[in-house]
């Protein structure tokens, strides 16, 4: 999902008509609204229950994080344009799921499970 809001946000930037924007907004919609709503279940089936609240409390940290950016963002489109500052935050969200992504697979091949056989000798 957040692959899918980067590269939306990417498409946004370069979107050359309002219909290919429309459509490029709608795949951005459903990669934000996605993640959020995959992020609060997973995060809700992992917790245990005693900790339920103040874990729900920092995933909704992320709602105001955005308002927060909003102020720096809208400085940075008035300095450089609409278009580049969409193509900087689509470059960003991009470049970090891309990044996490490594990450994961990286931590999953440092995890795999020796075989029994292969520390009988030991």
């Amino acid at each position: 999902m957040c692959l899918i809001f980067g590269l939306s946000l990417l498409a946004q930037g370069f979107a050359p008509s309002y219909a290919f924007l429309a459509v490029a907004m709608f795949f951005g919609g459903l990669g934000a609204g996605g993640f959020q709503t995959l992020n609060g279940a997973i995060v809700s089936h992992i917790t245990e229950p005693e900790y339920f609240g103040r874990v729900v409390s920092l995933t909704f940290l992320a709602f105001a994080a955005s308002s927060i950016f909003a102020l720096p963002v809208g400085f940075l489109a008035d300095a450089i344009g609409e278009r580049p500052t969409i193509w900087i935050t689509g470059s960003i969200v991009t470049a970090a799921t891309a990044m996490f992504w490594l990450l994961e697979r990286a931590a999953e091949s440092d995890s795999v499970p020796v075989p029994a056989a292969a520390t009988a000798g030991d």
